[in-house]
């Protein structure tokens, strides 16, 4: 199961950001912006954050063989949002022009 989730999102995270690959005027822009999946990544890691504080657990009531249980779960629109949102930012992060951009601001 962890296998297809992770494939999946990576799978998904892919054909979503497919344009960013194929048109060269987004690819150049993307490129030269490298500070746009790191906010990404900033944000789907305080979406999954969020969603396990205390204020936005949600609490169910689980029908099992032995009767009810009470089950606390993460937010699932925070979580998947951020999970896919940090997939995203990660696999269309390219870190040269970043490492360009440090040393550039290492100079001054």
């Amino acid at each position: 199961m962890p296998f297809l989730l992770i494939s999946g999102t990576i799978a998904v995270s892919f054909l979503i950001g497919m344009p960013i690959r194929l048109i060269p005027k987004l690819f150049n822009w993307w490129y030269r912006h490298p500070f746009i999946p790191l906010l990404l990544l900033t944000a789907g890691i305080a979406c999954c954050f969020l969603s396990v504080q205390p204020k936005f657990i949600v609490t169910e009531i689980v029908a099992r063989d032995a009767g009810h249980i009470t089950q606390k779960t993460p937010e699932p629109t925070l979580l998947i949002t951020g999970w896919f949102v940090t997939a995203f930012a990660t696999t269309h992060l390219y870190v040269k022009p970043l490492f360009a951009v440090v040393k550039k601001i290492l100079k001054l």
